[in-house]
């Protein structure tokens, strides 16, 4: 399904637009789940260092 829509995306926006985003098919419980947490973590940690500069 992903790819579909980024296919789509890139048809409006320009070929390889999307290069940077990805998707995954959650078809496994036991990945799905494991892979769910994971997201969740780095989608946390981005927004911890959302107003820090280096």
């Amino acid at each position: 399904m992903n790819s579909y829509v980024i296919g789509m995306l890139e048809q409006v926006y320009g070929k390889d637009t999307f290069g940077h985003c990805g998707g995954i098919e959650c078809k496994f419980a036991c990945f799905s789940g494991s892979y769910a947490l994971y997201d969740n973590t780095n989608w946390i940690r981005a927004g911890e260092a959302e107003d820090k500069t280096h």
